[in-house]
């Protein structure tokens, strides 16, 4: 059976039995013909949709005057979709579905960025629907040329294009060394729009490190007069001294060395080292505890001797216990580890 709705009345005629008043026009609809005031039974006004709509397949886009009211409209509008945009390089969010009122957003991936509007609105134009304004693209960041070095060269060109990830490598002319790194990439900005080169660029430096003099030790390297950057050299001392410092020590940028070069002390330590120097690396890490054996064995020494002493006392003095002689003065005294000196430091 189909549903009903009561027909208006209108305040200017009164309808006469099985008539219908003027019918209600959905939102998303017009009547095809001007609507009258009052239809006979059995009549039918048929509708369009509006500019933004379509007719949904299978529906009926009318109603009928059932004596005395009017069959309940059917829902025969849908809003019309937009155009799914394609953004090359970049990517469109939207909450809808791409309806007629939809609202998108536009977003690059990293390493470009937007040229033009970053949302965009499903309108009525004309008979149909698309987005308000042009649709944005997305243009690849670009970096300036790479920085010119005194007493070196990048690999690139100056003039040359350079978009995001691009790479260049420098290298020093005869006689320099390179601080820093040696490639640098095209990347982009905290602003997300602006291209710039990190790290910075290295310099090119004559560096010189100057062969140590140990004293009482020596440099366990090839002989070189002088070191540049980044060589690294090994510490040792001689016989009966002990090494105070790192035993590999690397030329710096500053021109001398890292960590400071060491020094051998005389006497007998027991030194524990972790050192790590290596070529390249701006890391150096030292760890030392030494534990003087000097004083130690110097106290083992003297408690040796001082008991000693005791003991030939005593045989001397049981001996002329029994002789009944008299009591000779010793002819040498205990001593303590204070008599025995020790060189330490």
């Amino acid at each position: 059976s189909l549903s009903v709705y009561p027909c208006f009345k209108t305040t200017s005629l009164l309808l006469s039995p099985g008539d219908c008043g003027r019918p209600v026009t959905p939102r998303y609809a017009t009547p095809k013909n001007d609507l009258k005031d009052s239809y006979a039974a059995g009549s039918v006004v048929q509708y369009h949709c509006i500019p933004g709509y379509e007719n949904i397949p299978g529906t009926t886009p009318s109603v009928r005057c059932l004596d005395p009211n009017w069959s309940a409209a059917p829902v025969f509008c849908r809003a019309r979709k937009c155009r799914s945009p394609d953004l090359e390089n970049g990517r469109i969010t939207s909450p809808g579905d791409l309806a007629l009122g939809s609202e998108i957003t536009f977003t690059c991936d990293h390493g470009y960025r937007l040229v033009g509007q970053k949302n965009s609105r499903c309108i009525v134009t004309g008979v149909t629907v698309d987005w308000s304004g042009a649709i944005p693209y997305c243009q690849a960041i670009l970096c300036y040329p790479p920085p010119k070095i005194a007493h070196g060269r990048h690999s690139g060109e100056d003039d040359g294009e350079y978009t995001y990830g691009s790479s260049v490598t420098y290298r020093c002319d005869a006689g320099f060394s390179l601080i820093g790194s040696a490639s640098i990439s095209c990347s982009v900005k905290a602003n997300g729009v602006d291209g710039e080169w990190k790290p910075n660029a290295p310099e090119c430096k004559d560096v010189k490190c100057k062969r140590p003099t140990i004293p009482n030790g020596m440099v366990a390297s090839v002989f070189q007069a002088e070191y540049v950057y980044d060589n690294v050299i090994k510490i040792v001392c001689d016989a009966g001294y002990t090494l105070l410092g790192s035993e590999h020590i690397k030329c710096g940028a500053d021109n001398s060395w890292k960590p400071a070069v060491p020094t051998c002390a005389k006497g007998i330590f027991t030194t524990t080292t972790t050192t790590t120097v290596t070529p390249g690396s701006k890391k150096n890490e030292t760890i030392e505890s030494s534990k003087t054996l000097g004083i130690a064995l110097g106290i083992v020494v003297a408690g040796i001797a001082v008991v000693a002493a005791a003991i030939l006392f005593a045989m001397k003095y049981k001996d002329f216990l029994k002789s009944g002689e008299p009591e000779p003065q010793p002819s040498f005294h205990a001593s303590s580890h204070k008599d025995f000196p020790l060189e330490v430091k």
